[in-house]
């Protein structure tokens, strides 16, 4: 009897899904770190079906990107993924997402909106979700994702091409250049009214010599009568 039940047990463990533990809702957390579903079965090492495609491949803080997950022969359908922005090895995610459709969900992962993840396990060839640059501590990214094709099919090493971070260039300091223009007329006319104070200073001293010659003139000649 016991071997019985034992064979039982086994027949129903075998023959129930593989995905016993997986999250068909997308309310994957559990996940966030390693990027890995709890499906009972590793990943596939093989090249992945799918890829991952921006309308751009640089940023500046706030930017916003586009991100297409899809299969890359247009035909095969994947039940679930999970989407995150990377920078290197590190697992904590970059930015956040928005997503406009009915088949996506943003996730908080470590941060709000960090992650997306599908909303059930229908069928789909692709999906389109918007990244969100962060403002502070940016670098140069790659958008990651796990793509789940079965309950015992999925991929983690699905990435995009590194998105560059750029700089926000900004405009040439006038403040400077117009204290220093500021100085420099002020300095001209320092200059030229010290010019002017010293030609009138010359202009007098020769006033005051020409009256007191005058004098000394006028004095002698009245002695001399």
């Amino acid at each position: 009897m016991a071997l019985f039940l034992q064979n039982i047990a086994v027949f129903f463990l075998a023959s129930f899904p593989l995905y016993l533990y997986a999250y068909p809702n997308g309310q994957v957390t559990d996940s966030c770190v390693t990027m890995t579903p709890s499906h009972g079965v590793p990943a596939q090492t093989s090249s992945p079906p799918y890829i991952l495609s921006l309308d751009k491949n640089t940023y500046s803080a706030g930017d916003k990107i586009k991100v297409t997950l899809g299969s890359s022969s247009g035909a095969t359908q994947f039940k679930g993924f999970l989407i995150q922005a990377r920078s290197g090895s590190a697992t904590v995610p970059v930015g956040s997402f928005v997503t406009s459709n009915s088949n996506s969900q943003t996730l908080t992962c470590t941060s709000a909106a960090s992650s997306v993840s599908h909303t059930s396990s229908t069928g789909k060839t692709s999906i389109d979700v918007t990244w969100v640059a962060p403002m502070t501590n940016v670098t140069d990214i790659q958008i990651r994702a796990t793509v789940v094709q079965t309950g015992s099919v999925f991929w983690t090493n699905v990435a995009s091409a590194k998105i560059a971070y750029v700089p926000i260039s900004t405009p040439s300091m006038t403040v400077g250049n117009t204290s220093t223009t500021s100085t420099t007329v002020k300095n001209d006319i320092s200059t030229s009214t010290l010019r002017i104070a010293t030609t009138s200073g010359v202009q007098r001293t020769w006033a005051l010599g020409g009256l007191l010659l005058s004098c000394g003139i006028m004095i002698a000649s009245f002695l001399a009568f």
